[in-house]
């Protein structure tokens, strides 16, 4: 007979993590991937975050809103 056994994947605890003011806009999308975070905004602006959420490169991918994202390896 199984039994089971509880198993916690998350620390209950909240963190303080922000968007950086650096990026304008809404944000439409966002994707991970090598140490980074790309966020799709509605001004058509891509933003890459490092680990500790500080802008690494920003440019321009559309004329109107970015509505999806996707990191190829």
């Amino acid at each position: 007979m199984a039994q089971w056994k509880k198993f916690e994947f998350f620390e209950e605890k909240s963190s303080r993590c922000s968007i950086p003011s650096d990026v304008e806009g809404n944000l439409q999308c966002c994707s991970s991937g090598r140490g980074r975070i790309a966020l799709g905004c509605d001004d058509g602006m891509v933003h890459l975050l490092d680990r500790g959420f500080k802008p690494a490169f920003s440019f321009r991918a559309h004329a109107a809103n970015v509505l999806f994202i996707q990191h190829l390896k």
